[in-house]
């Protein structure tokens, strides 16, 4: 079932979140859905289960406009691959162990993966409060939300 803007109505709530997590940030967003939603299935026919609620970690990498000079695609992907690898383990882990746990070279070389991809991607998301980085002992750790 469509609506005047073109969109089914699954389609247009997909928007509105999209744009009150641009607004107000996913955790906001993803503590409010229930309730917002409750009312939003009394008039509307929506499956909140097909509903994609970004996390903050989807947030910060599609704002991220990385310059390495390899794919923006396959930069945020790896990077995302440290990130969650580093959120699995909770451990506070340097360039070894995550290029002996990731870096597979079926991508990109160690070099580059390291060096192009992951480690400016990291950094991007200390910046953005999802990672710590010590710079002592060049490690990373995730801290998600609780880093924001």
């Amino acid at each position: 079932m469509s609506n005047d803007s073109g969109y089914s109505e699954q389609e247009d709530v997909q928007n509105m979140i999209d744009r009150a997590v641009e607004r107000d940030g996913p955790t906001y967003v993803r503590e409010n859905i229930n309730r917002l939603l409750g009312g939003i299935n009394v008039v509307m026919s929506v499956d909140k289960d097909k509903l994609e609620i970004p996390t903050a970690l989807d947030v910060a990498l599609a704002r991220w406009d990385p310059s390495t000079g390899i794919d923006p695609a396959v930069t945020r992907a790896q990077t995302r691959r440290a990130a969650e690898y580093l959120a699995a383990t909770g451990d506070q882990l340097g360039q070894t162990e995550l290029v002996d746990a990731l870096a597979d070279g079926s991508t990109l070389n160690t070099a580059t993966w390291w060096g192009r991809a992951v480690d400016p991607g990291l950094r991007y998301l200390a910046d953005a409060q999802l990672v710590e980085y010590h710079a002592v002992s060049d490690t990373y750790r995730w801290v998600g939300e609780e880093g924001r």
